[in-house]
């Protein structure tokens, strides 16, 4: 968050509608799991072809051109997996970030500012204290005015 002096934010409830939508952060998450899946196959396919016991380093790739490239395309699979992954994760902060604050409010002191696990803590940080504070709340209204509701209907009634 930036260090500038803010009005405390206004929570949200998830369910609101918003103008402010981020990446599909659903789309996202099918992509990495489509792309996890295909790099399982193509781990499986190299394990199945691999011409030394497993676990054993090809020293010369050159006789091997054909696991060559399957070891390729799996290590190019493995990245786009944890890409689409990391795309997914911070997709799913930023827009829940909007529903829980605000885009104004979100788009100034964290999208840009923080990293993932900065945005991440923030937002739980600041969740945990709003929690924390209507929980205190509702437990001095408990202990001080359960009779509130009955008063308010004796009023009604007289």
């Amino acid at each position: 968050m930036s260090k500038e002096t803010r009005s405390p934010f206004k929570i949200r409830n998830v369910k609101d509608s918003t103008g402010w939508y981020s990446s599909d952060y659903l789309s996202l998450a099918r992509d990495a799991i489509e792309s996890l899946a295909e790099l399982e196959a193509v781990t499986e396919e190299v394990k199945q072809n691999w011409p030394l016991p497993l676990g054993e380093t090809i020293r010369e790739p050159r006789l091997y051109p054909e696991i060559k490239v399957l070891a390729a395309r799996r290590d190019r699979l493995s990245m786009a997996t944890l890409i689409f992954s990391a795309m997914a994760v911070e997709a799913f902060l930023n827009y829940y970030g909007v529903l829980r604050i605000g885009e104004a409010a979100y788009t100034k002191h964290f999208e840009r500012r923080l990293s993932m696990v900065e945005k991440l803590s923030a937002l739980l940080q600041w969740s945990t204290r709003r929690q924390r504070k209507w929980t205190a709340m509702c437990q001095v209204n408990c202990a001080t005015g359960c009779l509130f509701p009955m008063r308010l209907v004796r009023q009604s009634k007289a």
